[in-house]
């Protein structure tokens, strides 16, 4: 009979576990690299510099500002004709997906709302300001089952969408 006891309360300590870990209003989703990155049609790789802030309150279990910053260099511009140095910043001043509707367990049915708020500047050899940018961006996924991956896809979502946004906006300033 102890050993039934043990395997319910084992199989009892699971659910509850299992349960208080899909438990969150709020979830830090790492977004992925695309395969095929749309890259900066000027800003050259050799001269320019990246800097990516994290403004955020919170103590966030994401890397939302390493993958930036990756994604970022990655995006420049090998074959610029450009010689002149430059600085891009960019500051997170938030990102998260947060549960707007519906229960909160992994397992129950509800809406996500995918949050990234930015700011963006770029600036050239002489410090001064070129342009600057406010970019925010949302998703909405409603999932059917699985809440951590309508989190992750807003998620994903809001991140395409501010990269293609600061890309272009770059692009424009530097064609003018």
């Amino acid at each position: 009979m102890k050993t039934s006891k043990k395997g319910l309360v084992a199989l009892l300590s699971t659910f509850l576990v299992l349960g208080l870990v899909g438990c969150s209003s709020v979830k830090y989703v790492t977004p992925e690299i695309p395969k095929v990155i749309t890259g900066f049609d000027s800003l050259p790789a050799q001269t320019t510099e990246i800097i990516v802030n994290d403004l955020r309150t919170v103590n966030n279990k994401d890397k939302i500002a390493e993958t930036l910053k990756k994604h970022l260099e990655e995006a420049l511009s090998n074959d610029s004709i450009l010689s002149e140095k430059y600085s891009l910043t960019v500051t997170i001043l938030e990102y998260g997906a947060y549960n707007i509707e519906g229960g909160a367990s992994f397992m129950d049915v509800g809406t996500w709302e995918a949050k990234l708020n930015i700011q963006v500047e770029l600036r050239d050899s002489k410090n001064s300001l070129l342009d600057s940018y406010d970019i925010k961006e949302s998703s909405i996924q409603r999932n059917n089952f699985i809440s951590t991956l309508a989190a992750k896809s807003a998620s994903q979502t809001v991140y395409d969408n501010v990269i293609v946004k600061i890309i272009k906006s770059i692009n424009d300033t530097l064609r003018k």
